[in-house]
């Protein structure tokens, strides 16, 4: 498959794209994984990140250039006070494109300008590509008079519900009835009225007026890349297509065109020892618990937690990352000693490890997932029925295409209680229920690996893009 990837385009080679990073592990992976889809056809690649906040490693892809932007005052922003809810990231993301147009700009103007003394050594930059979270990088590009690309890391739906949701005090350049949403089949499982009911309930005023800048970024796009595949969501990506007139690229997933899944691009130190305890049990008989990078739990959660996968005499393998409980205390202080020897004598707790190397283990036969779309697309490519619990943001949107739209899993609702921790896991992982769920979720594996081998809808999809780029 490379090999016909790298044979594309010899006029690429002078062809160069700035990809500008938003500094959040769920993002990060994503924008990294696409530029080496570009590199592969020729493009050159210059990354732009925010270095004040989970600065990049070089050394990670070295075949990259790199553009640390450094922020004139950071305004007191941490990334540690990014946890748990909508409105951390909220104003996490407000300050960062306050804080940044300023040397993303100057950055950009820099390369324009080399570009004019060196003419003809090498290519022009042609567009910018940036994570939607970096919206204020579409009005630089329209400054530089260069097309601006960007990427939405979720998945295509929430196109769809940005809009939607929206606070009718704030002026959107496009709005979707979400009554137009409804009357589609295949979005009616996604409860978009209800998700939109529990928003304006629930987010900041600050949301809507991101969700508002979010929207003129989409509206002014010269095309909106998407982490998904084509055929997982042909009902939101062709009405999202009917409301923006920037062409939508479904080239999901972006895993499956990156490097190999033990070369890491995580914020957080791998605990790859876990591989070698994975080695030691059957296939398709372990179940991986994770909540991604951000959520956080109570320690009452996590003690029924605790006890629910000890009581289901399954084996698990659990990532309890460092300040995940609300608190701040270690998981092995809060949990009593006798629920710690159950854990050992059926399960493995690490801080972090490598997702996609795990997921991709033979051992591994169910995923209990917070729902992230990263680990949404990675669980379905690897054919895995999954246990739900979102926590905020996209993930309430992916939980419905999960359980209802795909049936490739069951949601954990309500409280945490050990009864119920303890039944969802058999089931999902040795029940009768759960048995047409993991046929399925082999099935959804198998479309989508038809998509992205050579003649697929993905493979065709990259094509079209990189010739949109060198277009330019």
């Amino acid at each position: 498959m490379h090999a016909k990837i790298n044979s594309t385009l010899n006029e690429a080679e002078k062809c160069r794209v700035v990809m500008l990073v938003y500094p959040l592990q769920g993002h990060i992976n994503p924008m990294l994984q696409l530029a080496n889809i570009l590199y592969s056809k020729g493009i050159s690649i210059i990354i732009a990140y925010p270095s004040d906040f989970n600065p990049l490693n070089p050394s990670n892809h070295p075949e990259f250039t790199y553009l640390p932007l450094k922020a004139a005052d950071v305004c007191g922003l941490e990334i540690t006070n990014v946890v748990d809810g909508v409105g951390g990231i909220i104003g996490f993301t407000a300050v960062l494109n306050k804080i940044y147009k300023e040397p993303f700009e100057k950055s950009v103007q820099e390369l324009m300008e080399n570009d004019n003394e060196n003419e003809g050594k090498r290519g022009k930059i042609r567009c910018i590509i940036y994570d939607v979270f970096m919206y204020f990088a579409q009005s630089v590009a329209d400054q530089f008079k260069i097309p601006g690309i960007s990427l939405r890391t979720s998945c295509a739906a929430t196109i769809l519900g940005i809009t939607a949701t929206h606070n009718p005090g704030c002026n959107l350049p496009v709005h979707v009835p979400i009554e137009c949403l409804l009357q589609v089949p295949e979005l009616q499982a996604l409860e978009l009225d209800n998700i939109a009911k529990h928003l304006k309930k629930t987010i900041p005023k600050l949301s809507y007026e991101i969700k508002a800048e979010i929207t003129t970024a989409f509206n002014k796009s010269t095309a909106i890349i998407v982490n998904t595949v084509g055929f997982l969501e042909w009902a939101a990506i062709n009405k999202a297509q009917e409301y923006f007139k920037a062409s939508i690229y479904p080239i999901g997933p972006f895993h499956k065109y990156a490097e190999n899944p033990t070369n890491s691009n995580s914020v957080l130190k791998e605990d790859t020892g876990c591989i070698a305890w994975l080695n030691q049990h059957p296939p398709r008989s372990v179940l991986y618990v994770s909540f991604g990078s951000l959520a956080s739990m109570s320690e009452k959660d996590l003690l029924e937690t605790a006890l629910g996968l000890a009581q289901s005499n399954q084996p698990f393998l659990w990532v309890v990352r460092p300040r995940m409980i609300l608190g701040g205390r270690d998981w092995a202080e809060i949990l009593p000693s006798d629920v710690i020897e159950k854990i050992n004598e059926m399960g493995l707790v690490v801080g972090w490890a490598p997702q996609r190397q795990v997921l991709g283990h033979s051992s591994i036969g169910g995923f209990w997932t917070h729902c992230g779309w990263n680990s949404t697309i990675e669980g379905i490519c690897e054919g895995l029925p999954m246990i739900c619990r979102p926590f905020f943001g996209d993930q309430f949107w992916n939980v419905k295409y999960i359980s209802k739209v795909w049936k490739i899993g069951m949601e954990l609702e309500g409280e945490i209680e050990r009864e119920n921790v303890e039944r969802i896991v058999r089931e999902v992982m040795v029940g009768e229920e759960g048995g047409e769920m993991r046929k399925r979720a082999l099935e959804l594996k198998d479309e989508v690996e038809l998509c992205y081998k050579e003649g697929g809808t993905t493979y065709t999809y990259i094509n079209q893009l990189v010739d949109l780029i060198t277009s330019f």
